[in-house]
């Protein structure tokens, strides 16, 4: 049987390459480029051609070569500093020339000393630099050695270190800003974690803690050319502003340390997570767990990266599809409580099906959003309440007061809860709430619904008109019903929610399709969000319905996993990208269907399908010379 020939993808990182044909191989593509960069038969004249490239990952390849000349490692140390330190001739550079560190530049060296695994022997060197950034650098590394930190803080002692005046009111300015400066260095390695046995533990949250006496908060611009000169390391990016953490996380030269270091506050600001959810760097895990944000935005950027694998996007979308079905059943909820995303956790959350043991587990999840859910769900028993009273959230103690399965000792622990606007206000208009409590309430004069409390109260001892008996459970869901939307859960998750006033979506076959022929433009909404409607009415819905309308009924088609390979190819001649990726990602798209995908002009939807692991080989090589680099890199190996 004949051997076939190797692709040039396998030329381009075989050993036994020749450096002419690894050059003829390299002009073909900047893909095949990439692969000729780390190859280390590369010859090294080569390689200082590619080190000027114009592509920053040939150029990154070509610092991590040994075969690259030292003064193309000097040129290029600056702006990749791990993959020299990683460049297995590194030592043996400083071996055969002693001077080598001394000949980088002063940015090199701090990006260098950026690094986590940097060698004592450099640290030490560099402990007797004249520049401030780069001694800055050295402190701030976590592995400087007491040794080098004894030189920096000596030599800031005799410099006269001092903060007693700032700069801008001293007549010589220059001479107190050399001082002042001295002393921030002298600040920092005294923190350093290995400076005292004192502090071996949790050196990074004292000097996170330090950070926020200084003046970055204020001096934004210096807090990034700090970070961009290595003199700052990555576990205190947390503790900058949002507006640098944001700079940091834009900058395509980040790497991946510092944007797992950015990711581990989730409070962020949407910018900051949608900005890592793009980021080439980004580990797959956290662009897995960026597919479960509660911002749309967000998980579209997440899906939308060429590293996020295939089989996770099509997972999401199923899960996504399983929890806003009307008919989802407790067994599969169940198995969806755990689910790695949050947003499914979420739906599973606001179901009406969840079981009460179910929803006493998510009483107790990290994301706050799903707590939400459960204490607006009306299946939640009076156990998940009881943890839920003591939420830090203020607005999910407000709601556990306002559920019908509240328990009277918990409204009396409530009624002690004087947060402003708070449980007691849900107290106070609880139908449930005892006499008794009702007319300790009236003695506060703090309730900001005390014309409530007092009609609440005349109920239980007076005849009092009808309207206001009826406006006081009104009242009370009041309370609580903006939490929904203005806490981002989305609509067709809220089904479950005791707070709206809607009755709940039919799931009545025969009912749903006689209402997709609907005039009425809220009905049709209500049944474009309903995954339980016939495809029969969905596709009337899309075809005939408003441009929002018909795009929701569209997109509920794309999570039901009985969707035909024929439905879903007439979608795509009328759905948007952002549907034509959910498309692609569908179970039952067949290979024509992908063709049709293939010809799309957006890239993201291109991307999806190069990814898809039924694409057929024909399309993938059409794809492979695709012109956007997305697409190209997307293509399996």
């Amino acid at each position: 049987m004949p051997v076939s020939a190797p692709t040039p993808k396998q030329e381009a990182t075989k050993t036994t390459t020749t450096p002419a044909r690894l050059r003829e191989l390299a002009e073909l593509s900047p893909e095949l480029a990439k692969l000729v960069a780390k190859n280390p038969n590369t010859s090294p004249d080569f390689l200082k051609e590619l080190g000027s490239h114009s592509d920053a990952a040939i150029r990154k390849n070509v610092v991590g070569n040994p075969n690259t000349p030292p003064e193309v490692l000097l040129k290029l140390a600056g702006q990749f500093p791990g993959q020299l330190l990683d460049n297995p001739v590194f030592d043996l550079l400083l071996l055969e020339n002693p001077n080598f560190l001394a000949n980088l530049s002063e940015s090199s060296l701090r990006s260098l000393l950026k690094r986590d695994i940097v060698p004592e022997s450099f640290l030490e060197w560099a402990a007797n630099h004249k520049d401030g950034g780069v001694l800055m650098a050295v402190v701030m590394n976590p592995s400087t050695p007491k040794s080098a930190l004894e030189i920096i803080v000596e030599n800031c002692r005799r410099k006269g270190a001092s903060k007693l005046i700032h700069p801008s009111n001293h007549p010589i300015y220059f001479d107190c800003l050399r001082q002042w400066h001295s002393a921030e260095l002298l600040e920092t390695a005294t923190l350093h974690v290995n400076w005292t046995e004192e502090i071996a533990e949790g050196w990074h949250e004292i000097a996170k803690a330090a950070m926020q006496t200084t003046m970055l908060d204020h001096n934004r611009d210096t807090a990034i050319k700090l970070w961009k000169i290595g003199a700052m390391p990555d576990v205190l990016l947390p503790a900058l502003h949002q507006d640098p953490q944001l700079k940091i996380a834009e900058n395509l030269e980040t790497n991946a340390s510092a944007l797992a270091e950015l990711t581990k506050d989730w409070k962020h600001m949407l910018k900051i997570r949608q900005a890592i959810a793009k980021h080439p760097n980004t580990p797959v895990a956290i662009l897995e767990k960026l597919m479960g944000d509660q911002s749309a935005e967000v998980r579209m950027a997440a899906i939308q990266n060429p590293k996020t694998p295939f089989l996770l996007q099509q997972q999401f979308q199923m899960q996504l599809g399983t929890v806003e079905h009307p008919n989802t059943c407790a067994v599969q909820l169940q198995k969806l409580a755990t689910s790695q995303w949050a947003h499914i956790r979420l739906g599973v959350a606001g179901h009406p099906h969840t079981s009460a043991a179910v929803l006493e587990q998510l009483a107790q999840d990290t994301n706050a959003l799903v707590r939400t859910a459960v204490v607006l769900n009306a299946n939640t028993p009076s156990p998940a309440l009881e943890k839920l009273a003591n939420d830090p959230d203020y607005w999910l103690r407000k709601g556990v007061g306002c559920h019908p399965n509240v328990t009277i000792p918990l409204l009396e622990k409530l009624a002690l809860d004087d947060t402003p606007n708070g449980p007691r206000e849900a107290v106070a208009l609880n139908p449930k709430t005892p006499l008794s409590l009702l007319q300790e309430l009236m003695q506060n004069s703090k309730l900001y619904n005390h014309f409530w409390l007092e009609q609440n109260l005349k109920s239980r001892t007076e005849q009092i008109p009808e309207m206001y008996l009826n406006q006081i459970p009104s009242n009370l869901m009041s309370l609580i019903s903006e939490i929904p939307t203005c806490r981002g859960i989305p609509e067709g998750m809220q089904r479950g929610f005791f707070c709206l006033k809607e009755p709940p979506s039919p799931t009545n076959l025969d009912l749903l399709g006689e209402m997709a022929q609907s005039p009425n433009k809220r009905t049709l909404w209500l049944v474009s969000l309903n995954p339980a409607t016939p495809v029969s009415g969905l596709m009337h819905i899309a075809n005939t319905a408003d441009q929002w309308t018909s795009k929701r009924a569209v997109l509920t088609l794309t999570q039901k996993s009985e969707t035909s390979a024929e439905v879903l190819q007439q979608l795509i001649r009328q759905a948007d990208w952002a549907i034509c990726v959910a498309i692609a990602c569908h179970p039952n798209i067949s290979d024509e269907g992908l063709e049709q995908l293939a010809q799309r002009q957006e890239w993201q939807v291109r991307m999806t399908v190069a990814k898809h692991p039924k694409s057929p080989s024909n399309l993938l090589e059409k794809l492979a010379h695709d012109k956007e680099g997305s697409v190209r890199q997307a293509i399996p190996l």
